[in-house]
């Protein structure tokens, strides 16, 4: 009887610390992304302006925690020609999930903290949008279009690293991180460009 009580007491004092070490929060944002690729003669690249939204486990107290998530980003690129005013622009939705470990310092009322680690996501729709001057309507035009896959050539899943910095006051923070992916989104037996996502996220969210 003892000895069951005594591993009742232990469970229960296990579970109330697992518990005071696990938090959840959500987060949401800007995001400016492009895909590294060489730029032609005649255009030039610039972000794609887009947004994020996740939630988030941390679990652990201390210095080191360890916190997934999940988080749905619009990733992409844009193009402008050098010219004129005319530019195209890719949005990629992706459903991604970084694994990080985070390291903080401070106190319980503010905290500065830095994540790091890998990423995998899942590019599962996307649009178009092209800015032009329209000869028949003699104006400038904007067309939007749902993105059309193309099977051959279009990599839907994705895989990369992220890291950042973020400071956390009360149950409030805001975060900045980049992302580095590491496999190509196009690919073309005869194109040796690599052409990954990169991106800047910039956060507003709450932990509690």
């Amino acid at each position: 009887m003892k000895k069951v009580l005594s591993l009742i007491i232990i469970c229960t004092l296990f579970i109330g610390t697992a518990q005071s070490q696990l938090s959840v929060g959500f987060k949401g944002g800007l995001t400016m992304a492009n895909i590294s690729f060489d730029v032609p003669h005649g255009i030039s690249a610039d972000y794609a302006i887009g947004g994020h939204a996740a939630v988030f486990l941390k679990s652990g107290k201390g210095l080191f925690s360890f916190q997934p998530e999940f988080m749905y980003i619009q990733k992409g690129s844009r193009i402008n020609s050098t010219s004129d005013a005319t530019y195209s622009q890719l949005t990629m939705n992706y459903f991604d999930v970084p694994l990080l470990l985070r390291v903080t310092i401070g106190i319980k009322i503010v905290e500065v903290y830095i994540n790091l680690g890998p990423y995998g996501g899942y590019w599962f729709s996307g649009k178009t949008k092209n800015y032009f001057y329209d000869d028949t309507q003699g104006q400038w035009v904007t067309d939007k279009e749902t993105y059309d896959f193309d099977t051959d050539h279009d990599v839907r899943y994705d895989a990369g690293f992220v890291g950042g910095v973020g400071v956390k006051v009360l149950m409030f923070l805001f975060e900045v991180r980049y992302g580095h992916g590491l496999i190509d989104v196009f690919d073309y037996k005869d194109d040796n460009n690599k052409e990954q996502n990169r991106y800047f996220n910039f956060s507003l969210g709450i932990q509690i």
